[in-house]
């Protein structure tokens, strides 16, 4: 969880957008819900689908909506 985002291999604009939104870490980004991301700027569904195909490396997942 302390892995930093900078050190994966995000798009540009999706490490942009992580970086704007201070979400520098794993356990930052699993905090964070799909409608959480989906409203950063420049942020869409193709950045979601880098996320989460990158989580699931990890064996992670975005937080659920409840």
């Amino acid at each position: 969880l302390k892995t930093r985002i900078d050190t994966l291999d995000f798009s540009t604009r999706t490490e942009k957008s992580l970086n704007e939104a201070s979400i520098r870490t794993l356990g930052g980004l699993v905090q964070k819900t799909r409608d959480d991301l989906l409203a950063l700027d420049g942020f869409g569904q193709k950045s979601l689908e880098e996320v989460e195909d990158t989580l699931t490396t990890f064996k992670l997942t975005l937080k659920d909506t409840k």
